[in-house]
């Protein structure tokens, strides 16, 4: 877990473009999701404060950021999953980068040896978390399945409409800002200087009393975000 202001500096010092080829390409890649000290601060600290202890987090990858947060915040359980979908490369491209990158080697999502193999609707029955951590899941319905699952809270992290996007904020939801937000640091950070992407947002979830779903008609503000 790096430190704020030598990752920020790391990061500002590359050349234009080198940042989002390590986060792709690198053998350590893919990445998505850096935290640091301070951030896993200020998530345990937003997790705490909504009475949550044990955590589930959902699309969890290699489980560095399970494994960062639960070093950080002994006092929380903390346990990662994933279906390991993603550790053929090709699963997370579309057939236009398919066919770009097809004389590359462009490295998979590798579990961690501690990460429950287990598609996330599934790893939310079995665990039965307090909260839901799902940071950069995929595009598509995953969040939605998850804010529909038998869970009180779905905290999300991810960045505008590269990321699970604002069609979900039909769900009855908060938006979180301060240090849980703008700590956060993600691929899309090339400058993180000047420009931050990433957006932090808590979901209620099938079991919390204030679950609930808009209904979005033609001519509402959510509607042009509709899949």
């Amino acid at each position: 877990m790096p430190p704020q202001d030598q990752l920020d500096a790391a990061i500002a010092a590359l050349r234009e473009g080198d940042f989002a080829w390590i986060c792709e390409f690198a053998a350590i890649g893919p990445i998505y999701l850096i935290p640091t000290k301070p951030w896993l601060g200020a998530l345990a600290k937003k997790i705490r404060s909504l009475g949550a202890r044990k955590v589930l987090e959902v699309a969890a990858g290699d489980g560095f950021l399970s494994r960062s947060l639960a070093e950080v915040a002994p006092d929380l359980e903390v346990i990662a999953s994933d279906s390991g979908r993603w550790e053929d490369p090709r699963a997370r491209m579309n057939l236009d980068e398919r066919h770009a990158m097809r004389d590359r080697e462009v490295p998979g999502v590798q579990l961690g040896a501690e990460v429950l193999r287990l598609e996330a609707r599934a790893a939310v029955s079995r665990v039965k978390p307090d909260l839901v951590l799902a940071a950069w899941l995929p595009p598509g319905r995953l969040l939605d399945r998850l804010i529909a699952a038998p869970v009180k809270l779905i905290l999300e992290v991810g960045a505008g409409e590269v990321t699970a996007g604002n069609w979900s904020w039909r769900f009855s939801h908060e938006l979180c800002d301060g240090p849980i937000e703008a700590l956060c640091r993600c691929r899309l950070d090339d400058r993180p200087r000047k420009t931050l992407h990433s957006r932090v947002t808590l979901y209620f979830g099938a079991h919390h009393p204030e679950h609930g779903r808009e209904r979005v008609r033609p001519g509402d503000w959510l509607w042009q975000f509709r899949p």
